[in-house]
C-alpha cells in the first residue's frame, strides 16, 4: 500500500544537500505535509506492531523557534530538532503528555547533511545520529500502555492536529520508516538512495518535488517481451529489445536469439539480471531476402514471447544523379547561396567531390563541395561576381560518375548610373536644411561614388561631401545652412561617371527674433523644512544661439536645487529647481541671467512653521487603554490587539510615527478614528499620514482615536517581541496641541486567548491572506464590551494560550503572563481594575490538559490577582463551545468542571463564575467552527455578555432635586 502525502501549497523544494538524492523538501512555514489514507486514520500502521524506526536526512544552521518537527505519528514516534541542535525521539503521546524523549549527546546544526533517526525498540526511546546511538530513555510503564500505532496522523515537517505553528526549520530528504526497527545499536548509514526495496519498509519518501512513497512491492519476473523491426534489409542490422516484467528474474537468466533467416546475431545471447528490470538488447543482420521468423528461449523458467515474422529486402542503390539549384539575378559584390543535392536512391559508398565553374568572373566559396560517403544530404556553395551588367551560365562536375545537371544561366545587373537630389525649398537663414542623394534604379556600385554639393547661395555644407558607399544602394544626406536670405539654387557633381540630376531651387527667409523674457512661477505659500518646485519658462521667440544661466535668490534663508539653471542654446524648453526655506516668515524670490534677458519680478511668498511633534509619548493628554501598554517619553508599546489610546488636538494635519524595526513577518494594523468619523485603516510603518475627514475639517478642535487591530501570531511575541505596535511620536501642524478626552469611570480588565484577541473575525486564514489582515481585535466580545458597558477595557490576549498550555509566539501560560506584558515587562496595577474576566481554557482543553492541572493553575492566578487587587470583583467565563471540532464536548466538560473548582476554592466573596452555553454555537457564523465572525460577536455573543457584567460596571451617579 503507497502512504502517499499531501503536501502543503507553497511547499518548497530544493536540489537535496546530498549529491545523488535528487530533491529535498526546504525549510519553510509552508514547507510540510500530512497523510490521507484509505486506512481512514490517516496512519501508516492498521494493526499494531513490535518496534519502529523513523530515519531521515537533516540539514540545518538554525532552530530558532520551538522544535523542528521533522517527522511524526504522535502516540508513537517523532523526531525533532531543537533549538539548541540536539535530535530528539518521542515515543508516545505529545498533545496528551503521556511520552518520553531521548535526547541526542551531540548537535547538528552545522550546515551539513546528517543521517539522523528515532528508535523504538519495544522498551526505550533511542536517537541515532550518523550511525552513532547518541541517546537512549526507558519507556514508562504508563507510556508503554498509551503507546497507539493507529489512531494517529502521520505527518513531515508537521505536528498533525496541534495549532502551534511547528515551523519546519531545516531541509529534510529521505525519509525511511521501518517496522520492526532495523537498528538498536551503531550502524554504518546508506549512502545512496534507498530502492524501496529493503526489509520491512513501511514508506519511503525520496521527497523529489513531491511526499509520493517511494516503497517498492517486489514481484519476481515470470515473463519478458521481444520488441524490434519486422522490415528488414539485409547487411543493416537491426536492434531488438528484451524487457522483463515486474521487478526482475529472481536469478540471472540468458536469453538466446534465433532466426529462420539467415544472417548474424550481436551478441548471440544477452542476460536479464537478478532483481533488475532493466532491459537487454541484440542486433540481427539479415544476409539473404525473404520472409522468416525470429524468436528467443531462455535457460531459466520465465515465459518465452511470441515469435516476431520479420522479412528482408536488398539494400537500394545508390544515387547516381544530383540537382545544382539557386538564384538566376545576382548582385556582383555580394555573396549569393548554391545548393547540391543527391539524387534519388540510396547513400554512396565514398564520397564524390563536386568541382564548380562559371563563365562570369567571380569567385567560389568553397572551391569544391563534397557528399560524404553514407550521406544524402544536400550541400551548400556561395558564389560572388565581380562585375555588374554581365551574363553567363554556372556549372558542376563530379568525380563519382554521377550525371552532371544542365548548367544554371546567370546574369549580374548594371549597377545604378543616376541618383537624385532632394532639397527642401524653403529655409530659414543660419537654421541647417537636410538634402537627400538617393540612387536611382539598379544594383549596387563595386566602387564608391562621392556626390559633391554646391549652392548660388551663400552658405556651410555639412559635410562637404556625401559618399554612396560600394555595394549600397541606400539614400545619403547632408544639410545646407544658409549665410542670407534670398533665392538659390543647388546641384551636384560626381566621381563616378553618373549622371547628375538638375539644381533644385530653394528660398531663405530671415530667422525668427529670439527670445528676450522668461517667467518665474511657482507656489507662493511654502513650508519651512519642505522643499517646493519652481519653473523658469523662455518668452516668446526663437531659441538662443549662446546658452543662458538663470540664478535664483531670496529675501528669506533655505537652500536653492540646483544653485542655477541653464537654458541651453537652441533651446526654449523650460527649466525647474526647488526653494527649501529654512524659516516661516514673508518674503520675495527672484532670478537674474547671465545674459541680456529682461528678468521676470519677484514673487512675494510666505513661509509657514515647520510641522512640529508633539512629544513625549507620556504626554499627559494622552490616554491609553489600561494594563496593556508601556509608556515612556521615547514611545508606547503593546503587545495586545485591542489595545487603544486617545487624545484631543487642534490644527488639521496629524501624522502618527512607528518604530517597525524590531518587527517580523506582517507588520500590525491599525485604526484611526478622527471626530468619531469612519476608520481608517493603516499598516504600522515609519510614518502614517492621516487624513482629516473634510465633513469635520472646519471643527478648531478634533478627537483622534487609536485602536491596535491585529498582529501576526506567527512570531515571536514574547521575547523578543516581534508583532507589538510602537508609537514613538505624533505629529500635529504649527503651534497645534493636545487635550484630554475624559476616560469612562469604571475600568475592566480581560484576560483571554484568540476568541477574545479576534483572530480570524473577519474570515478564515487562506493561503492568499495574513493572519493579521483577517483578524480585527474590534470585532471580539472584549473590546467590545467598552462601548456597551461605558467603560475602559484593557484587553490581555493572545492565540494558542491557556492556563496551561504555551501560546503562538512563546506566549507562557496565564500563570507566568498575567501580571507580565511580555518577558520582564511587568504590568502595573497602580491602577487597580474594577472588573477581571478570564476566559480561558480553550486550548488547554483542546490540549487534554487534566481537570487537576487546569484547577490548578486557575487558582493560582485568581489568588494572585486578588492578592494584587483585593476590591476587584473576578468574573470566570466559561469557554465558549463553537462546534467542538478543536474544542470537544468532553474537553469543554473537563475544564469546566475544573474553573467551577477554582472559583469555589477562591472564597473572598468576590469571585463569580458565568456560564456561556448558547453564546457562541456550531449555528452561528465562525471562520473555523471555533473562531466566531464579527457578527457573531455582535449579535449573539455581546448581548448576555452585557447581561452577565452590567451590574459589575453601574456607575457612580449623583441625584438631585428640587423644589
Amino acid at each position: 500500500m503507497a502512504f502517499n502525502v499531501t503536501m502543503q501549497t507553497g511547499a518548497s523544494f530544493l536540489t537535496s544537500p546530498s549529491a545523488g538524492y535528487g530533491e529535498a523538501l526546504g525549510p519553510g512555514s509552508k514547507s510540510f505535509g500530512w497523510l490521507i489514507s484509505s486506512l481512514g486514520t490517516n496512519s501508516l500502521f492498521s494493526a499494531a506492531g513490535t518496534t519502529v524506526e523513523i530515519e531521515v536526512i537533516f540539514t540545518g544552521t538554525s532552530v530558532v523557534t520551538r522544535n523542528s518537527i521533522v517527522a511524526m505519528q504522535d502516540g508513537l514516534i517523532a523526531l525533532a530538532v531543537t533549538p539548541s541542535g540536539t535530535v530528539q525521539a518521542y515515543v508516545g503521546s505529545l498533545k496528551s503528555g503521556i511520552q518520553v524523549s531521548a535526547t541526542s549527546s551531540t548537535t547538528i546544526l552545522d550546515g551539513n547533511p546528517h543521517r539522523i533517526a528515532a528508535v523504538f525498540d519495544g522498551v526505550s526511546a533511542l536517537v541515532f545520529i550518523d550511525g552513532v546511538l547518541s541517546g537512549t530513555t526507558a519507556c514508562t510503564s504508563a507510556v508503554l500502555a498509551a503507546i497507539s500505532w493507529t489512531s494517529s496522523q502521520w505527518g513531515i515537517g508537521y505536528y498533525p492536529g496541534s495549532s502551534q505553528p511547528y515551523v519546519n526549520q531545516g531541509t529534510i530528504d529521505e525519509i525511511a520508516v521501518f517496522s520492526p526497527a532495523r537498528h538498536t545499536a551503531a550502524y554504518t548509514p546508506a549512502t545512496a538512495p534507498y530502492t524501496g526495496a529493503e526489509a520491512g519498509l513501511v514508506a519511503l519518501y525520496h521527497l523529489d518535488g513531491d511526499g509520493t512513497d517511494s516503497k517498492a512491492t517486489i514481484t519476481v519476473s515470470t515473463t519478458y517481451t521481444l520488441a524490434g523491426p519486422t522490415s528488414l534489409t539485409t547487411g543493416s542490422a537491426a536492434t531488438y529489445t528484451l524487457v522483463p516484467d515486474g521487478s526482475g528474474p529472481a536469478s540471472a537468466v540468458t536469453i538466446t536469439p534465433v532466426s529462420s533467416l539467415s544472417g548474424v546475431f550481436s551478441p548471440e545471447s544477452v542476460t536479464l539480471q537478478a532483481s533488475s528490470t532493466a532491459s537487454a538488447t541484440f542486433t540481427f543482420t539479415a544476409s539473404t531476402t525473404g520472409t522468416g521468423t525470429l524468436s528467443t528461449t531462455n535457460n531459466g523458467s520465465l515465459t518465452d514471447p511470441a515469435t516476431l515474422s520479420i522479412s528482408a529486402t536488398s539494400a537500394s542503390t545508390p544515387f547516381s544523379t544530383y540537382t545544382l539549384t539557386g538564384p538566376s539575378s545576382l548582385t556582383a559584390g555580394s555573396a549569393s547561396t548554391f545548393t547540391v543535392t543527391p539524387g534519388a536512391g540510396s547513400a554512396a559508398g565514398s564520397a564524390i567531390t563536386i568541382t564548380l565553374a562559371s563563365t562570369l568572373a567571380g569567385t567560389f566559396s568553397p572551391a569544391t563541395v563534397t557528399i560524404p560517403a553514407g550521406s544524402t544530404a544536400a550541400e551548400t556553395f556561395t558564389f560572388t561576381p565581380d562585375n555588374a551588367g554581365s551574363s553567363g551560365t554556372l556549372s558542376s562536375t563530379n568525380n563519382g560518375g554521377l550525371t552532371n545537371p544542365p548548367a544554371l544561366t546567370v546574369s549580374t545587373p548594371a549597377a545604378f548610373s543616376t541618383y537624385t537630389l532632394n532639397v527642401p525649398s524653403a529655409m530659414t537663414e543660419s537654421v541647417a536644411a537636410t538634402c537627400t542623394v538617393t540612387p536611382g534604379a539598379g544594383a549596387a556600385r563595386t566602387s564608391a561614388a562621392v556626390i559633391t554639393p554646391q549652392s548660388t547661395l551663400a552658405g556651410t555644407f555639412n559635410p562637404t561631401t556625401a559618399t554612396i558607399p560600394a555595394g549600397s544602394t541606400s539614400a545619403v544626406t547632408f544639410s545646407f545652412i544658409p549665410d542670407a536670405t534670398g533665392t538659390g539654387t543647388i546641384s551636384t557633381t560626381n566621381n563616378a561617371s553618373l549622371t547628375n540630376p538638375s539644381g533644385t531651387t530653394f528660398s531663405v527667409t530671415a530667422a525668427t527674433t529670439s527670445f528676450t523674457t522668461y517667467t518665474l512661477t511657482g507656489p507662493a505659500s511654502l513650508t519651512a523644512g519642505s522643499a517646493s518646485g519652481y519653473t523658469i519658462t523662455p518668452g516668446s521667440g526663437a531659441a538662443l544661439s549662446t546658452a543662458v544661466t538663470i540664478t535664483p535668490a531670496c529675501t528669506l534663508s533655505g537652500t536653492f536645487s540646483p544653485y542655477s539653471v541653464m537654458i541651453p542654446a537652441g533651446s526654449t524648453a523650460a527649466q525647474t529647481f526647488r526653494f527649501t526655506p529654512g524659516a516661516a516668515g514673508a518674503g520675495t524670490l527672484s532670478a537674474t541671467n547671465s545674459g541680456s534677458l529682461t528678468n521676470p519680478a519677484s514673487m512675494s511668498i510666505a513661509v509657514a512653521a515647520q510641522a512640529v511633534q508633539t512629544g513625549p509619548m507620556n504626554n499627559a493628554a494622552i490616554t491609553y487603554s489600561p494594563w496593556n501598554w508601556s509608556v515612556s517619553a521615547t514611545g508606547a508599546v503593546s503587545a495586545n490587539p485591542g489595545a487603544y489610546l486617545n487624545f484631543g488636538f487642534t490644527g488639521s494635519t496629524l501624522q502618527i510615527i512607528c518604530d517597525v524595526s524590531a518587527n517580523s513577518g506582517p507588520l500590525p494594523e491599525f485604526y484611526v478614528v478622527i471626530d468619531g468619523q469612519a476608520p481608517q485603516l493603516f499598516t504600522a510603518a515609519s510614518t502614517v499620514t492621516v487624513a482629516m475627514p473634510s465633513t469635520t475639517s472646519s471643527w478648531s478642535t478634533h478627537t483622534c482615536e487609536l485602536i491596535f487591530k491585529s498582529s501576526t501570531c506567527t512570531e515571536n511575541r514574547w521575547s523578543p517581541q516581534q508583532t507589538s505596535l510602537v508609537i514613538t511620536d505624533i505629529t500635529l501642524s504649527s503651534d497645534a496641541s493636545l487635550s484630554v478626552i475624559a476616560p469612562f469611570e469604571k475600568k475592566i480588565l480581560v484576560y483571554g486567548d484568540s476568541i477574545t484577541e479576534g483572530y480570524q473575525s473577519l474570515q478564515k486564514l487562506a493561503s492568499t491572506t495574513t493572519d493579521a489582515a483577517v483578524s480585527d481585535a474590534s470585532l471580539a466580545w472584549g473590546y467590545r464590551l467598552r462601548h456597551a458597558l461605558g467603560v475602559e477595557v484593557g484587553i490581555v490576549a493572545f492565540t494558542g494560550s491557556g492556563l496551561t498550555v504555551t501560546g503562538n509566539g512563546n506566549v507562557p501560560p496565564l500563570t507566568a503572563t498575567w501580571n507580565q506584558l511580555w518577558n520582564g515587562q511587568p504590568r502595573d496595577f497602580t491602577v487597580a481594575p474594577d472588573v477581571v474576566v478570564m476566559n480561558e481554557g480553550t486550548n488547554d482543553g483542546a490540549h487534554n490538559a487534566s481537570q487537576s492541572a487546569v484547577q490548578t493553575a486557575a487558582v493560582t492566578v485568581l489568588k494572585n490577582l486578588i492578592a494584587t487587587c483585593p476590591s476587584a470583583r473576578i468574573v470566570v467565563m466559561q469557554p465558549f463551545q463553537g462546534n467542538g471540532s478543536y474544542f470537544t464536548t468532553t474537553a469543554r466538560t473537563t475544564v469546566t468542571a475544573a474553573l467551577q473548582a477554582a472559583v469555589a476554592e477562591c472564597t473572598n466573596g468576590l469571585v463569580r463564575w458565568v456560564s456561556t452555553d448558547g453564546w457562541f454555537t456550531s449555528t452561528m457564523p465562525s471562520a473555523d467552527g471555533t473562531h466566531p465572525l464579527g457578527v457573531s460577536t455582535i449579535q449573539d455573543i455581546m448581548p448576555p455578555a452585557v447581561t452577565s457584567l452590567a451590574s459589575l460596571t453601574q456607575q457612580n451617579l449623583r441625584v438631585y432635586s428640587f423644589f
